[in-house]
């Protein structure tokens, strides 16, 4: 117990740091330059009320695709393709800053980099000071965003080809011989259901998989089919420990606080990412997502992206909207526990995650529930005219019964019935249609 005193105080002034994490919002969190462009840009956001002093660095990541990352500063390359400006920012509360990415050059296949934007918090550890002899060391720590982005040749340049190898010793090779890279999600193969669930695969950077059965190569030496498929091996306790408050949540003013709970016994380490909806309605396996850091004006935001929550702790992701929709928008807030695992077999190792997918609707300042039918062919269809979501619920066409759905603005839906009836939120509605 020497350094309890030490450790709690260290402690504190984490959580400290952690609240000043929270106050920074950095958009996009990844980003594209096409050759020469010079219009890209990462804007840094205050949203607290104190002062953030942010240091800002560029490093070249020079093999992407690969764990773990291997990076050279911008100021130790001779003759960089791609530099930024400022290199320092003081924001003040609720203040906005750009920094510009400016492109030297256009590169001949795609760069990767990273813009590490970090508020600077100086600690001083200081123990005992009736201790002469102990040397105290002031620790500088400082938690921030790692931007990704992605410098790439013009447009007419972009090729994505990539070859395959398979070696004696049961190895497969990928190496991408085009100019951008290639991405590849949930893979497996017939002697190895648990392959990996995603690479990217960069211009002369090649990967390695466990995929090839070496006695099949002389007469089949072209590689095996890869088949998508969903993998999840994370034990259902580990998502067990882990929740939300609150599962659902409406956001209609500047911003709001969601809530991670840890239930376990162990630490969990999580993270956090917000994604736009862009189906909102389908089945769950059906929705098509986008990472808000790659929309260009994204009008919501979540921070921090990664949190660490001690046994029965509880930890606060903000959301913060940036503008106001015309229409409903809708998110998936995405809390994910980091575990590695190894799966024996081939020597593949495989990073397992399983996400908790909240729900977030974005509302606009005045809401306008509104709706309109039609009969095509002696079928109903519905259409949602207003500015939100509208559920269609205890649903019977002639004594059948419809399951229950949503129709988010914009959207229509037809129905294979010429007479249904039921309610559309708290009202009821009866529609018939004559005989196609």
């Amino acid at each position: 117990m020497k350094y309890a005193y030490l450790f709690s105080t260290i402690a504190l002034l984490l959580a400290s740091i952690t609240a000043t994490y929270g106050q920074l919002m950095a958009i996009p969190t990844r980003t594209t330059v096409e050759a020469l462009d010079q219009h890209r840009t990462v804007q840094v956001y205050n949203s607290g009320d104190k002062p953030l002093y942010l240091d800002i660095t560029l490093q070249r990541v020079d093999n992407p695709g690969v764990t773990p990352e291997q990076k050279t500063l911008i100021s130790d390359i001779s003759q960089p393709e791609m530099i930024f400006n400022p290199n320092r920012i003081t924001l003040g509360p609720k203040q906005k800053r750009d920094i510009k990415l400016l492109p030297l050059k256009s590169p001949a296949q795609e760069t990767l980099y990273r813009l590490y934007i970090n508020p600077v918090v100086d600690i001083k550890a200081v123990g005992n000071s009736e201790d002469k002899n102990k040397i105290h060391t002031p620790m500088t720590i400082s938690i921030g965003y790692g931007v990704l982005v992605h410098h790439v040749p013009p447009l007419a340049a972009q090729t994505r080809h990539w070859q395959h190898q398979c070696l004696p010793s049961g190895t497969l090779t990928l190496t991408s011989i085009g100019t951008v890279h290639s991405k590849f999600t949930q893979l497996k193969s017939s002697n190895n259901p648990t392959l990996t669930d995603s690479l990217n695969l960069y211009p002369g950077i090649p990967v390695s998989l466990s995929a090839c059965q070496p006695n099949n190569l002389a007469v089949k030496p072209i590689m095996k089919p890869l088949l998508f498929v969903a993998t999840s091996l994370l034990p259902l306790g580990t998502l067990a420990a882990i929740d939300i408050q609150p599962h659902v949540l409406e956001i209609q003013q500047e911003s709001t606080v969601v809530t991670v709970i840890n239930h376990g016994s162990e630490p969990q380490y999580v993270t956090v990412q917000l994604y736009r909806l862009n189906n909102p309605g389908e089945l769950p396996e059906l929705e098509s997502l986008t990472p808000v850091g790659e929309q260009p004006q994204p009008t919501l935001f979540a921070a921090p992206a990664k949190l660490t929550l001690g046994p029965k702790q509880s930890g606060k992701i903000f959301l913060k909207a940036l503008s106001t929709p015309d229409k409903e928008q809708v998110y998936r807030l995405a809390v994910t526990p980091v575990h590695n695992r190894n799966v024996n077999g081939n020597g593949a190792v495989l990073g397992v995650q399983l996400s908790y997918m909240g729900l977030v609707r974005h509302l606009p300042d005045a809401l306008q529930p509104q709706w309109s039918h039609r009969c095509i062919n002696g079928a109903v269809e519905l259409h949602n005219t207003g500015n939100i979501r509208l559920q269609w619920h205890q649903l019977a066409a002639q004594g059948q019964i419809i399951n229950d759905f949503n129709l988010y603005p914009d959207q229509h839906r037809q129905l294979a019935a010429r007479h249904i009836n039921g309610m559309v939120e708290d009202k009821t509605f009866n529609l018939r249609c004559s005989a196609g």
